[in-house]
């Protein structure tokens, strides 16, 4: 496979993050960049930065809303094959 050469210079990982439901998440708008900074930290003192461009936003945005889509259909086909309402 041919390598991909970035646009901007950065380090190349992998970062697996498990949410957990008392994570303090907040974003800052740099509007004049046309670009946002998603924060996500955990209690434990852990944060994940996420620098986004309008584009990938928007991108994050609709990969997120088709994955709560996805769960819930599937979610509800598992309610109705149980039986349960």
């Amino acid at each position: 496979m041919a390598g991909v050469e970035s646009p901007e210079p950065g380090i190349a990982m992998t970062v697996g993050v498990h949410v957990r439901p008392d994570a303090q998440m907040g974003f800052i708008v740099h509007a004049d960049e046309d670009r946002v900074t998603l924060d996500v930290e955990e209690r434990t003192g852990s944060r994940l930065t996420l620098f986004l461009h309008s584009g990938e936003l928007v991108r994050l945005s609709d990969c997120f809303a088709a994955a709560v889509a996805e769960l819930l259909a599937a979610q509800h086909a598992i309610r109705g094959a149980c039986g349960s309402v």
